[in-house]
């Protein structure tokens, strides 16, 4: 009888007599997905307390909660879980629910509260040349989780890095342009020599949750951002041997400024993914297999998987490496990650950064995924073959959250490194284009090479089946990381180009960043060998490309370069193909732009003339057109 409705009201009236009880069988539909939920889903997190009561016992239809009729019968069956309560004339209403303090206003960490301190789990998944064609508009590989993610949280049609990977890296976890870092064109690997690519005093993002927002960090994958190899007292570098000489120390030290010098509390990775040796792996920056050393040549190799490993440039390695397992690899530590910490550290956040080996060269894929799923040999191309083990790769990911059920008290986020590969790499010859209608490809100015695909869910947050055209950058996760977790971002020289663009995603954020836009402008930059071929900004709806080449010595009279300048209004011609740069009504602005350029990039010169900060070698040696007598 309690059940029944006209009972709950008539017992209501007592404000708490036996029969006001939550219906123990009822269930209600969650406002995304088909999941059936009873009434304790409301109460049973204490943190999404006042979010859930909002969504489903006050919602209004209006996108981000449950319809009037819905909410009407959830609150006639889950009384208790509502929090109702009687008037003065004894009869049952609604209390409206106030949201707590924004998260941006940071308290504290307290550890064992078992709420992760009012502040999100972090997922992030960084895919290898990774283009907008290989995920948004991809039709000869199935991608159903890739697809889930989407149809449960936002994705971005106009996110942007820089056209190569090691910059890039740096880029998301510093939160700067690469050429704020310790080389303009990005430290890629040990063999280096130095330091990784932050300078002293940069904090990266892992270091920034872990210390003001008590995450608990980890790291799993391709590092690429160097780092230095540890040396016994005397000993000099052998880049011919990294791991086999004697006077490298990896028995009693880890790899200096690896992962665990800049914020990651664990990890296990690679120098360079899979690209470039050495091809072993370093869990917390230590070198696992330091006794089976071998040599790497170039070639195929068959595996103890069954799978063939490939060797792009010969190096020393471990015995037991593998290219065709990389991926599957970072799934197992992820999740031995994820059960160590919710039996030890069940009260704290978690940020968990995966850097994936796809799809970057070379194409190992394996022969079959972790369940069993074939993988190669399934598609015309390892290329595609790949792609079809990084969706697999990201449903185990999303799954491990959604078995904790943690999807409401975790951020997932899936991004690549930069644009997709092009023609043959991309398996064009088989009517795949990675960065579809885009011009160009991994590594060019254009806008293949920088547009990136973008994905955000946060489940009860971010409402579900989102598209925004916001023009942001992978910089800005950073900010908006931060801005959510309620950390304050650290004065100095950290995430100097990142703004947080949390309230585009969902207002329940409540984030400063009041704008309907995050960025109106980004930059990027083309450098080989510390030379710049092309660079090019990003202002509203255009772009100017400014492209970059030297003369021989013959022809350098009056100069030494040649520049050649472009400009595209994106909004109307998106591949780009239609030049406006000599367009007469646009001449003003494409100064305009011109002059940001060189104030804001790595180079820039202040009234006097003179160079501007620690890259003036650099600067000095003509690695950057401009600085060339004749200027602009």
């Amino acid at each position: 009888m309690c059940r029944l409705p006209e009972v709950q009201s008539h017992c209501m009236l007592t404000c708490g007599g036996s029969c006001c009880v939550d219906d123990d069988i009822f269930e209600f539909p969650m406002i995304w997905g088909d999941n059936q939920q009873r009434c304790e889903f409301i109460t049973k997190n204490t943190k999404q307390l006042w979010k859930r009561r909002q969504t489903y016992c006050e919602g209004n239809g209006n996108g981000n909660g449950a319809t009037e009729t819905d909410s009407e019968k959830i609150r006639s069956m889950c009384p208790n879980a509502c929090n109702l309560t009687c008037d003065e004339t004894g009869k049952p209403v609604l209390v409206p629910t106030t949201s707590p303090p924004p998260p941006n206003n940071p308290k504290p960490p307290t550890n064992n509260n078992n709420n992760n301190n009012g502040r999100p789990n972090i997922l992030l998944i960084l895919a290898d040349d990774v283009g907008t064609g290989d995920v948004y508009t991809m039709d000869k590989v199935q991608m159903p989780n890739l697809n889930a993610l989407m149809g449960k949280g936002i994705k971005f049609t106009d996110a942007h890095s820089t056209p190569l990977c090691a910059p890039s890296r740096y880029m998301l976890l510093s939160g700067n342009y690469p050429h704020r870092g310790r080389n303009p064109n990005g430290t890629w690997n040990m063999i280096q020599g130095d330091t990784n690519q932050f300078m002293d005093g940069q904090v990266s993002i892992a270091q920034v949750l872990k210390e003001s927002g008590g995450y608990d960090t980890f790291m799993a994958g391709k590092y690429h951002i160097g780092g230095r190899v540890p040396l016994k007292p005397g000993a000099v570098l052998n880049k011919n041997n990294l791991l086999s000489d004697d006077g490298h120390d990896w028995n009693n030290q880890p790899l200096f400024d690896g992962p665990q010098d800049i914020g990651f509390g664990k990890s296990y990775m690679t120098d360079e993914g899979i690209q470039g040796g050495p091809y072993s792996w370093f869990r917390n920056g230590y070198l696992e297999g330091r006794d089976e050393v071998v040599t790497w040549q170039v070639g195929d190799h068959v595996t103890a998987s069954g799978g063939t490993s490939i060797i792009l440039n010969s190096n020393e390695g471990v015995a037991s490496w593998d290219s065709t397992l990389y991926n599957q690899i970072l799934v197992k530590e992820t999740e031995e990650f994820m059960e160590e910490h919710l039996q030890k550290r069940p009260g704290d956040p978690m940020f968990m950064y995966v850097a994936l080996g796809s799809v970057h060269e070379p194409h190992s894929p394996p022969v079959s995924y972790i369940d069993g799923q074939p993988v190669a040999g399934v598609h015309e191309t390892g290329h595609l073959d790949l792609l079809a083990e990084m969706d697999m790769v990201v449903g185990s990911l999303v799954d491990m959250i959604e078995k904790k059920q943690l999807a409401e008290d975790t951020i997932i986020i899936f991004a690549s490194d930069n644009g997709g590969l092009g023609k043959r790499l991309g398996s064009d010859e088989y009517g795949h284009d990675s960065n579809g209608i885009l011009r160009g490809a991994k590594g060019t100015i254009y806008e293949g090479g920088s547009r990136i695909p973008m994905i955000m869910r946060h489940d009860g947050t971010i409402p579900p089946n989102e598209t925004s055209d916001s023009l942001v950058g992978l910089s800005d996760v950073y900010a908006t990381v931060c801005d959510i977790a309620g950390v304050n971002i650290p004065n100095g020289s950290s995430a100097v180009d990142s703004i947080s663009f949390a309230n585009i995603m969902s207002s329940s954020y409540g984030s400063n960043t009041n704008a309907s836009k995050a960025r109106d402008s980004f930059m990027a930059f083309d450098l080989e060998l510390a030379i710049v071929q092309a660079e090019s900004l990003r202002m509203g709806k255009y772009k100017l490309i400014r492209k970059y080449k030297r003369r021989s010595y013959q022809q350098s009279q009056s100069s030494l370069w040649d520049v050649k300048n472009e400009l595209y209004d994106l909004d109307k011609d998106i591949g780009e193909t239609n030049d406006l740069i000599n367009d007469p009504q646009l001449f003003g602005m494409a100064a305009e732009m011109m002059e940001k350029l060189r104030r804001d990039g790595p180079c820039p010169k202040d009234p006097s003339g003179s160079y501007a900060g620690r890259y003036s070698q650099f600067c000095k040696s003509n690695a950057f057109p401009w600085l060339d007598q004749n200027g602009l």
